[in-house]
Parts: structure tokens; C-alpha cells; sequence
């Protein structure tokens, strides 16, 4: 257990050592972004308005992308991790969310839910610009920047995994077969997680250099997680990749650290 904390949407720096969450730190439903200090156990908060949710680290760990809400409008903003700048609107809308940004900081990809069901945009920050790119939620680049993966509910009630290289060549590729979402790349490229509807943490092993390709699914350990389709990511994998931060989206449970995962794997 990391903190005893309404703590969501969990974030881990690119080097690991600090945690980016969502906190209604006096539970009354204010959120506000806080960074979680992993080795000294001690956090600081970075936004002030209490409206803020799904942090997401720049590639370089100098900022931090995050959804807000003011006057009826949603926002996705960005602020310097030390505080040292103010918050910058990127886009603003009826609902929106970061979902992840490009290896290389230029591009940062976001849920937009502004008519009904969300569709996938790409804020530029090269041009200033925002785009969009299909329906879906929760997008992920690859750590080559290669490929988007990605939720879409394309008939049904679950929602499904897939792929699309980036730029998108109108294929796609479904990943899971079941129900899934939340999907998250390992910072090596090698594997592909995502949530299944019973609430299993799965892992598809990928190949990304140049054709992709992708094995069958396959369960590594039971998850408190709440529904599995776009409730935002409720985990991250570490740098490192041999350990999790799980969160149950329970107000009252804090954040876990789940390690050595590879011994779940071996016994499934």
C-alpha cells in the first residue's frame, strides 16, 4: 500500500521515482494533480482548482498533461512537474482526457467525448494544433512511436484492444478477443497489457520494428479494478517492468504496489 489516500488514475515518471495521481484529498469530490514522492513516501500538490484528473508525464519528465473542468467546459492543460511555470491550455471541449503522448514530445494523444461516444484526437505541439484520428479511447503509442494501441466498442457492450500504426493507414488490429480496455505498452516495446472484463491484467507478447505482430492473450494476476472500458488507466508498469501500481477505484483503499509478477505468470 502506497498512501492511505483517495488517490486515481496512477502515472509513474519515466524514470520511476515519483507517481502522478488524480487526489480528493479531503474526500468531497475535489481532485487536484499530486505527485507522490515513491522513496521518501511524501507528496506535493501541483494544481489548485479541484477539478483535475488523469495526469500524464512528458516523455522527458519535465511536464505534466492533465484534464480540468471550468464554467462547463472541458480543458486538457500542461504544468511544469517542479510548479515552476502555470498551467497552459492545450484544448478545450465538452469532455476530454490526455491519454498519452509520442516518444518524441511532439504529438499528445486525447479522448474527446464531445459527441457521446469518445474519438481519439492528437493535440500537435510542433504546429499548435489539434487534430482529430478516429473513434476510440485510451490510446497508447508504442515506445517507437510506431503504433497507437487503443479501446474501441465497435458492437456490443465491451469495448476491444486494437492497434493502428501511426500516421494511420485505416487498418486495424485487434489485440483482444473478449472484452478489454486500458491498454498500456511495456516501456521495452516487447508487451501489450491490457484490462479483461473479468477484471484479469493480461499481457500479449508484440513485435513493433516493422510488421506488427502480436501472440495470444494470456492472464497474469486478478485486479480489484473497477469496469475495465473507459475508466481511464487504473494501472502503470514500472520502467523496469517487473512491477505494477494498481489502483481499485475505491475511495477508501489506497494505491498498491504489486511486484514480482513474473511468478503469476509462470504458475498461470
Amino acid at each position: 500500500m502506497l498512501a492511505d489516500a483517495a488517490y486515481k488514475d496512477p502515472e509513474l515518471s519515466p524514470d520511476g521515482s515519483l507517481l502522478a495521481v488524480s487526489s480528493d484529498d479531503l474526500r468531497n469530490g475535489k481532485r487536484y494533480i499530486r505527485l507522490y514522492d515513491l522513496t521518501r513516501r511524501v507528496s506535493t500538490r501541483l494544481t489548485q482548482d479541484g477539478s483535475e484528473e488523469t495526469p500524464l508525464w512528458s516523455p522527458d519528465g519535465k511536464m505534466i498533461a492533465y484534464a480540468s473542468r471550468r464554467a462547463n467546459s472541458g480543458y486538457i492543460y500542461r504544468v511544469s512537474a517542479d510548479g515552476s511555470k502555470p498551467p497552459e491550455a492545450l484544448a478545450q471541449g465538452a469532455r476530454m482526457s490526455p491519454a498519452h503522448w509520442s516518444p518524441d514530445g511532439r504529438y499528445l494523444l486525447y479522448m474527446n467525448f464531445e459527441k457521446g461516444l469518445p474519438s481519439i484526437w492528437l493535440y500537435d505541439d510542433k504546429e499548435r494544433k489539434n487534430l482529430p484520428l478516429f473513434p476510440g479511447a485510451e490510446a497508447h503509442f508504442s515506445p517507437n512511436g510506431k503504433w497507437i494501441a487503443y479501446s474501441l466498442r465497435s458492437g456490443g457492450s465491451n469495448s476491444e484492444v486494437f492497434v493502428k500504426a501511426f500516421p494511420d493507414t485505416g487498418v486495424r488490429i485487434q489485440i483482444s478477443t473478449s472484452g478489454a480496455g486500458q491498454s498500456r505498452w511495456s516501456r521495452d516495446g516487447q508487451k501489450l497489457f491490457y484490462i479483461a472484463p473479468d477484471r484479469k491484467l493480461m499481457v500479449v507478447d508484440v513485435d513493433t520494428k516493422e510488421k506488427f505482430a502480436a501472440s495470444a492473450p494470456r492472464p497474469l494476476f486478478q485486479t480489484h479494478i473497477i469496469a475495465p472500458s473507459y475508466a481511464y488507466l487504473q494501472y502503470d508498469v514500472s520502467p523496469s517492468g517487473d512491477s505494477f501500481i494498481i489502483n481499485s477505484l475505491n475511495p477508501t483503499s489506497p494505491l498498491t504496489l504489486l511486484t514480482n509478477w513474473t511468478a503469476d505468470l509462470r504458475k498461470n
